[in-house]
């Protein structure tokens, strides 16, 4: 099983873990505390599609609100693009979802995966190695 943590970051840049993307046979996602209620409180909205806090949410293929993270495959340039995050085309959206970690400038969200210290220290911390 592969697993991405979504991290909301804040205006003064502090890192809040407020969901899991994890991925086996098929995709899920859902919410994870303590972080969550710390960073509702600081003014984060559910993350797009994903309306229902203690739900978890499955689908066969990466969800659509996430995969619009991605670089977009029509792109000339979309190897180049790539391959500036050690990816490549081979790879599947999953890993180069962890790759570039789905950041976009319309939002604070960002998927890291668990080879990340800042995840590290979370699951350290809150989650005790639950994975």
């Amino acid at each position: 099983m592969n697993n991405l943590y979504l991290v909301w970051n804040s205006q003064d840049e502090s890192k809040y873990v407020v969901g899991k993307l994890f991925h086996d046979e098929k995709y899920y996602f859902n919410y994870v505390d303590p972080d969550l209620s710390e960073a509702k409180g600081l003014g984060v909205m559910t993350y797009p599609g994903f309306a229902k806090h203690d739900y978890t949410y499955e689908s066969e293929t990466l969800f659509p609100n996430i995969k619009t993270r991605l670089p977009n495959k029509e792109r000339p340039d979309y190897s180049v693009i790539l391959s500036s995050f050690d990816a490549t085309d081979t790879d599947n959206d999953f890993t180069i979802l962890e790759k570039t970690k789905g950041k976009l400038l319309t939002d604070r969200f960002e998927f890291l995966s668990e080879n990340n210290e800042f995840i590290i220290e979370f699951i350290e911390k809150y989650m005790q190695y639950k994975k």
